[in-house]
């Protein structure tokens, strides 16, 4: 192989890692460490240090409506049930955290594997492809899979039972995080969407004791 065609691939190489986004880990409550630091556990958390290179810069000589964020990918294979989703806007960002507990199907117990991507209008549900309307000027998603929030037993008469019963729509009106509302969960992939009072890209964090999943949206 020629010199030039080596470099060329090589910084081909360069540039496709660096589409993808690390995920961190970080406390679920207040505000985020200065970088280098480690902040005290929070909220049942263990320690932790903040999300590393998960935003994209912002309004650096582009507007608004041309940013880009990156996928942020994480987890692995394995099953969790979905147990809570919780809100929180806090000073800089607001917050949605997913919460997860075993499986009852059995399996490996763990981060199932996700990606926070963004999305464009219209957003579609999951399996059927119906509209779901959605306030905001910018969307992005989050897709969970090996997780669901319904349990599929016998004892029971309807054969399942919910492990998540909490609403399936939050419209918190945050400086950012105008809505959040669950599009799918079928066959064990759970998403949910997210619109957006304008474009900020995402931080992700991952706390264990219990198991979450923290998407940050940057609002300054």
């Amino acid at each position: 192989m020629r010199k030039g065609s080596m470099a060329t691939s090589m910084a081909l190489l360069v540039l496709l890692a660096a589409c993808a986004r690390p995920v961190g880990v970080g406390g679920e409550k207040g505000d985020r460490a200065a970088p280098g630091s480690t902040p005290p556990a929070s909220g049942g958390g263990t320690a932790s240090a903040e999300p590393t290179g998960s935003r994209s810069p912002e309004g650096v000589g582009t507007p608004a409506e041309e940013t880009i964020c990156a996928t942020a990918r994480g987890g692995g294979d394995h099953v969790a049930q979905l147990v809570d989703v919780r809100v929180g806007s806090h000073a800089g960002y607001d917050r949605i955290v997913f919460e997860f507990g075993a499986s009852r199907d059995g399996g490996s117990f763990g981060v199932p594997r996700f990606e926070v991507r963004p999305l464009e209008a219209p957003i579609l549900d999951d399996p059927r492809g119906a509209v779901v309307p959605m306030r905001g000027s910018s969307f992005a998603g989050v897709v969970f899979h090996g997780a669901t929030g319904v349990a599929f037993t016998t004892s029971v008469p309807q054969g399942y039972e919910l492990t998540y019963d909490g609403p399936r729509e939050l419209r918190p009106d945050f400086p950012v995080l105008v809505e959040a509302e669950q599009t799918g969960d079928f066959e064990a992939t759970l998403s949910w969407a997210f619109g957006l009072s304008r474009p900020s890209c995402w931080e992700v964090s991952v706390l264990h004791d219990p198991l979450r999943v923290v998407i940050d949206f940057p609002s300054s």
